[in-house]
């Protein structure tokens, strides 16, 4: 591949940035979104219903999410309050020629096209706990925050997204790496059922007994056979305090950091502990900093014991690691990076890797500090290798869940962020070329590619968009076929875009 990132970088040092990639507003609005909220209401939808010609702050408000570029304009953004109001939705957008997009958390998602309708399902967020079962029932639109204030009181602990804001759908539907999961696997792997509304607006029930197609989809293959309405997973008993945080280490010490996981930490790694390694460049000063994020769970002596491994030889420049006595004060550890104010546009390179090769993440390293050097409006973009114990996520067959990455791994996350348009392009060649470095460590070392994935990329001539996952990709075009053949929920596999729907139950009048 040719390093576009350096063509770009050079540009930059010598030129304007391009007229042509200031943010516009669609040219052409070929619909009236308030006739079409009228013609929802007549459906007989009773929730809130947002529209685009309503006035700027409301709209902006109702289509937020946290990387603006992956906003889009969608027609309406409706609230619905319960599964019937969520059944008329989907059925008006069939008739009417729409397709869905849902928002949960809001920190990822497909960007979505004038003909969008954006399902909001902040409304769908009651918690239930069995303790003799330890099984949790939750809406499809809570984020973990919310599990985790009802669970951890119960003395449960779930396998969850590692941020309290996070939206259970995206996550759980799309793996779900979790501090947790070294002992319990993947996130997708402790669902035992859902309920969920089909393209024909039937709510069905899928499980390992009752509709297993679906069951076997939404476990790895995202939502997009229909809207998850509810979940239900195991739970397990807590397991106690956990330090967490973050240590920091100068530039200078990575080759010392790295010899250290490989030669001492990962060598007694157990489920109870497990880390993330990332470069980053902290607020106020934005300096290249090497960052451990730890989570290591037992009592004080344990703990102590192993975070001596990551302080006794290579000294850490700052200790910012503490207790947290449930999932609650894990989940709320990040607060202070997700306030500060910084990039809001985002692009995610993704891949799997068979390890944490030094060689490989000395090149990344390279690549990220020259890229967040050179470009001060991308120097929120980020690193991050998630280095979970891998024997329990790679326990089930690459088939048995629509989620297919099963060889023992870790997880490598290179976000190219961007504060404006203008270097939207740089942070995606950043995060895509990174992403493929390693990727290319890993077919050399391992002597077969990684499983690499992308998330968010929307051709602004056609506005259609494209996505790669870590799926088994040919039983979920089947499943897609069958379950929503007109292609009405967005799709992760880049089959469905608005044309396609169009193309197949023809234009709309």
């Amino acid at each position: 591949m040719v390093n576009t990132l350096v063509i770009a970088l050079d540009k930059l040092r010598t030129e304007e940035p391009n007229e042509d990639l200031k943010f516009r507003p669609s040219a052409k609005w070929p619909i009236n979104t308030d006739k079409v909220r009228q013609a929802l209401k007549n459906a007989g939808f009773t929730g809130k219903v947002v529209a685009r010609c309503d006035v700027p702050n409301e709209y902006s408000a109702a289509i937020y999410r946290w990387a603006e570029n992956l906003q889009g304009l969608p027609a309406l953004v409706v609230y619905p309050e319960t599964e019937e109001q969520i059944s008329i939705t989907v059925k008006f957008a069939v008739e009417n020629k729409f397709t869905i997009s849902i928002r949960c958390g809001g920190h990822n998602g497909a960007p979505m096209v004038s003909e969008t309708i954006l399902v909001d399902m902040r409304h769908s967020n009651a918690v239930k706990v069995d303790k003799e079962t330890r099984q949790l029932t939750f809406g499809g639109g809570c984020n973990w925050g919310e599990v985790y204030e009802v669970a951890n009181p119960a003395g449960l602990e779930a396998v969850g997204g590692g941020y309290w804001g996070v939206g259970v759908g995206g996550w759980s539907t799309g793996g779900g790496y979790s501090w947790l999961s070294g002992k319990y696997g993947m996130g997708c792997d402790n669902i035992l059922a859902v309920r969920m509304c089909l393209a024909d607006g039937s709510i069905v029930t899928a499980s390992e007994t009752e509709n297993p197609d679906l069951f076997w989809s939404i476990r790895g293959g995202h939502g997009q056979l229909g809207i998850i309405t509810e979940f239900t997973t195991q739970a397990y008993l807590n397991g106690g305090p956990a330090l967490v945080g973050m240590l920091g280490y100068r530039p200078d010490q990575l080759s010392q950091v790295l010899d250290m996981l490989n030669d001492r930490f990962f060598p007694v790694r157990t489920a109870q502990e497990s880390l993330v390694l990332g470069f980053v460049r902290p607020p106020p000063h934005y300096q290249p900093v090497v960052a451990i994020m730890p989570w290591i769970q037992g009592d004080d002596a344990y703990i102590a014991k192993i975070k001596s491994i990551f302080t006794d030889t290579v000294k850490p420049m700052v200790d910012r690691t503490y207790i947290a006595h449930d999932q609650v004060q894990v989940a709320h550890g990040a607060d202070g990076m997700f306030a500060v104010p910084g990039a809001k546009r985002k692009v995610d390179g993704l891949t799997t890797i068979g390890d944490l090769w030094p060689e490989m993440a000395l090149e990344a390293w390279q690549k990220w500090e020259e890229y967040t050097s050179n470009v001060p409006d991308c120097r929120g973009s980020v690193v991050l290798f998630e280095c979970h114990s891998r024997d329990k996520m790679a326990s089930k067959p690459s088939d048995a869940t629509a989620w297919g990455a099963r060889d023992p791994h870790y997880y490598a996350v290179c976000t190219g962020t961007s504060m404006t348009t203008a270097t939207d392009q740089y942070a995606e060649a950043f995060a895509l070329e990174t992403a493929e470095l390693i990727g290319a460590h890993h077919l050399a070392k391992a002597g077969k590619p990684a499983r690499q994935w992308g998330l968010g990329r929307m051709n602004p001539d056609t506005q259609e968009f494209t996505y790669s996952y870590a799926t088994n990709r040919d039983r979920l075009k089947q499943l897609k076929e069958e379950y929503d053949p007109l292609g009405v929920f967005q799709s992760p596999l880049g089959q469905q875009t608005h044309t396609t729907l169009l193309a197949k139950s023809g234009k709309r009048d």
